[in-house]
């Protein structure tokens, strides 16, 4: 927690001395804030001790979504559905939040980068601390995922708060005038 603490603080200063044309300290303030309060949950939920005190890794991608599709039984477990939809939702805030934080037009993309490098952090600390719980390349597919929908929905929201942009003419032909 220090950690994400001191990068909070660390891209506030940097802020700070980066003036942003049109952006208010402000606003990047508090969005740097939300990010970080918003990855409390997720800290909290994968670096728990899970069961027992082992350490297991999977790194085939997707092999746990075969495994959970292959019986009824499984896929439909409240534990699978738990699993799945909470690694996907987690992230769903840092990634509205860090959309926020990033300018220009690949800003969602850099919001679910740095959720996906995150995740890996988190499932790496899993790993080495030996906390009973498996290390899984499907975790950080799904939290990537997760903030990349958070993320994208901030654009979509962004985008229709400031409404469609002005036409614009097509190279060197003056737009008509409508009269």
């Amino acid at each position: 927690m220090a950690i994400v603490v001191t990068a909070g603080i660390w891209q506030a200063r940097r802020r700070i001395h980066r003036q942003i044309p049109g952006d208010s300290f402000g606003q990047r303030a508090f969005f740097s804030i939300l990010a970080i309060v918003s990855l409390a949950p997720f800290l909290l939920v994968t670096l728990l001790r899970g069961y027992g005190t082992g350490r297991s890794i999977s790194m085939v991608p997707f092999r746990e979504f075969w495994t959970a599709s292959s019986s009824v039984d499984v896929a439909f477990s409240e534990v699978t559905l738990v699993n799945f939809a909470g690694n996907a939702l987690l992230l769903v805030p840092f990634g509205a939040a860090a959309a926020f934080l990033y300018s220009g037009p690949c800003r969602a993309i850099k919001a679910t980068v740095t959720a996906a490098l995150l995740s890996v952090a988190v499932e790496t600390a899993q790993y080495q601390l030996s906390l009973g719980r498996v290390s899984s390349v499907d975790d950080v597919i799904l939290n990537a995922a997760g903030a990349a929908w958070g993320a994208l929905l901030v654009r979509r929201w962004s985008n229709a708060a400031t409404g469609p942009s002005a036409p614009q003419p097509a190279e060197g032909r003056p737009l008509k005038e409508l009269s």
